[in-house]
């Protein structure tokens, strides 16, 4: 079912969270407040030698489908940082069937 679903793709996004801080990357699990669903809010870039010097958002894309691959679910970037938002924040591409 679709709910189902939903607490997979939440679980592991809190999941993917735990492995990026146990890499001390600052990363948190919140709800969206346009839907009930899980937002995946990285508060430090994983790449800052890769991204600092420029704008390119290579590494942004690269890490949407690195994410997308980990949580099994398309991931849109939804913030950057390099925009100068507060954290890079990804949450699910596609509602829930």
């Amino acid at each position: 079912s679709s709910s189902d679903a939903a607490d997979q793709f939440a679980r592991r996004m809190t999941q993917l969270s735990a492995m990026l801080q146990n890499r001390e990357i600052p990363a948190f699990v919140s709800t969206s407040e346009r839907a009930d669903l899980p937002v995946l809010d990285i508060e430090a870039c994983p790449y800052p030698n890769l991204t600092d010097a420029s704008d390119d958002r290579t590494m942004c894309r690269l890490e949407e489908k690195m994410l997308s691959e980990a949580l099994g679910k398309d991931v849109h970037l939804n913030s950057c940082r390099l925009d100068g938002d507060s954290c890079c924040q990804f949450s699910s591409a596609e509602p829930d069937a």
